[in-house]
């Protein structure tokens, strides 16, 4: 169960900044967070999930390529290209989720700015969508460029739930990388 109430809408709230060293929150804190450090002559990019409000687990480990690009993700047990989560298919990005289906970002025809996620069936289940500064005092004092939307009834129920809430997080954050 998420450390977090869970209502028909989630919305996260995205630090500004690097997508890499960034953080997710809500009201109740933070729920994910992005570290980036140069590990062994790597630049690695941890990624962790509050699972309590002292506790925290790793989602994640993206390891860039050397020139900056996108190298390899450690997802749990499984090591997959980073691409895999940002796949081309014409104009959108997908990707595969726990269910071993494809899951889609698009960019909305009527909302400029805004980035849908649908699922398998055309049923958008999250977005994300920039949004201008405004500061937060979550314990420290962040600004936030960006919300991540979670439609928690739509589809199949499974969107603010790991493993799918971890990858819809972990492929947003790529896309949003590629993007710049």
């Amino acid at each position: 169960m998420p450390p977090f109430p869970v209502s028909e809408l989630l919305v996260m709230s995205w630090s500004a900044g690097s997508p890499r060293d960034s953080s997710l929150f809500t009201s109740w804190g933070v729920l994910y967070r992005f570290e980036t450090a140069l590990e062994r002559k790597k630049t690695v990019t941890t990624i962790w999930r509050a699972i309590s409000e002292t506790k925290q687990e790793r989602v994640a480990r993206f390891e860039w390529n050397a020139d900056g690009d996108l190298g390899r993700a450690l997802i749990g047990r499984s090591s997959i290209p980073m691409a895999d989560l940002v796949r081309r298919n014409g104009d959108h990005r997908c990707w595969t989720g726990p269910d071993g289906y494809e899951y889609t970002w698009t960019q909305s025809t009527t909302t400029p700015g805004e980035i849908l996620l649908y699922d398998p069936n055309g049923i958008v289940i999250a977005l994300y969508r920039k949004v201008p500064p405004r500061r937060w005092d979550i314990g420290e004092v962040v600004t936030t460029d960006g919300e991540l939307h979670f439609f928690s009834n739509a589809g199949s129920r499974t969107v603010t739930h790991p493993p799918m809430m971890d990858l819809v997080v972990l492929s947003i954050m790529l896309h949003r990388m590629v993007i710049r």
